[in-house]
C-alpha cells in the first residue's frame, strides 16, 4: 500500500536537493574561473615577453614582401607560422578583430595563385602595430575586476 505524503514534504525535499546542486555548481564555476584567471595571467605575461620578438619577425617578413618583392613558399610558410604562433599563444587575449585578420591572412596565404601582396602587407601592418602597443586597457580592466 503506497504512502502518500503531503505536497509540502516533496516540495521541501526537491528544494533541498536543488539547493545542494546549486551549491556544487557554484563551486565548480569558481574552480573553472580560477583556472581561466591563471591562464589569462600566463598569456598576458607571455605577451609582454614575446611581443617584440614576434613584431620584429613579422616586420622583416613584410619588408621581404613589400620592398624586395620576394614571395616564395618559404616566406609564406614563415608568415603562416608566426601568425598561427601568435594565435595559439594568445588565444584568450586576442580580440575578435585580430581573429578576423588572422583568417584573412590565412586566406591570402592559402591561395594557389599569386597572392595579393599589398593586402597581405596591410594585414601584417595591423599586427605589427598591434604588437607595438604596450598595454591593452581591456587586460587592465580584467585584471582589476578580479579576473
Amino acid at each position: 500500500m503506497p504512502i502518500f505524503l503531503p505536497p509540502y514534504v516533496t516540495l521541501s525535499n526537491t528544494a533541498d536537493i536543488l539547493g545542494i546542486l546549486s551549491f556544487l555548481i557554484s563551486i565548480l564555476i569558481w574552480i573553472k574561473s580560477d583556472r581561466i584567471k591563471k591562464e589569462l595571467t600566463c598569456q598576458i605575461n607571455n605577451y609582454k615577453k614575446e611581443q617584440s620578438e614576434i613584431k620584429i619577425k613579422l616586420a622583416a617578413l613584410r619588408e621581404n614582401i613589400y620592398t624586395d618583392k620576394i614571395m616564395t613558399v618559404h616566406i609564406k610558410s614563415q608568415i603562416r607560422t608566426e601568425i598561427l604562433r601568435f594565435k595559439k599563444l594568445f588565444s584568450l587575449i586576442i580580440t575578435f578583430e585580430d581573429k578576423i585578420k588572422i583568417f584573412l591572412i590565412m586566406r591570402i596565404l592559402n591561395k594557389k595563385c599569386d597572392t595579393d601582396s599589398i593586402k597581405l602587407c596591410q594585414h601584417l601592418d595591423y599586427f605589427i602595430a598591434r604588437l607595438d602597443k604596450k598595454e591593452n586597457k581591456l587586460w587592465k580592466n580584467l585584471w582589476y575586476s578580479g579576473l
